[in-house]
């Protein structure tokens, strides 16, 4: 840089600050838009599922096989990002898997912590990222309740949106 003046040398380095500056800035809108985005999708796969254990608990009737099969496609149909949406039912003080949506991902066994949390009425959520390829996944579990004991449970897994995949 020995041979350019002194004014192209000043205006070149206030070029490269900006753009650092532009690119930080733009790092951290990203970021603050994907949290905001996923903490989006959270909402909406708590409500779709909890939406569902609603209807199957007011209603007295059993729902055959192939009807629940034909609603959990529907719901995980709806949107792209929910992958899962899996029932379970309370066998002999454990769940047990009912019916899955026909796309759902591979069973993941229910830990005794959530086992007795969905025993106990309550919901339960959490985040999971795969390491392979970087995938997060947010698991919503609430219990069915007919005649105040819980009778089974509705799990739905939703691929919250990134960084990378709102950019790409």
């Amino acid at each position: 840089m020995k041979f350019f003046p002194l004014h192209i040398k000043t205006a070149l380095l206030a070029s490269l600050i900006s753009f650092a500056v532009l690119v930080v800035g733009l790092v951290v809108v990203s970021a603050n838009i994907a949290r905001k985005i996923q903490n989006a999708q959270k909402e909406l796969a708590v409500l779709q599922v909890e939406n569902l254990v609603e209807q199957l608990s007011s209603t007295q009737d059993s729902f055959d096989t192939e009807s629940i099969r034909n609603l959990t496609n529907i719901l995980s149909g709806s949107r792209p990002n929910l992958v899962t949406v899996r029932l379970w039912r309370l066998e002999n003080g454990r769940f047990a898997e009912s019916v899955a949506s026909d796309d759902s991902l591979q069973v993941e066994e229910l830990s005794d912590a959530v086992q007795l949390a969905l025993q106990q009425g309550s919901s339960s959520t959490t985040v999971r990222t795969l390491p392979d390829n970087g995938d997060s996944f947010y698991r919503v579990l609430s219990p069915i309740v007919r005649d105040h004991k819980v009778t089974g449970a509705v799990e739905g897994i939703e691929k919250l949106d990134t960084i990378r995949s709102i950019s790409l």
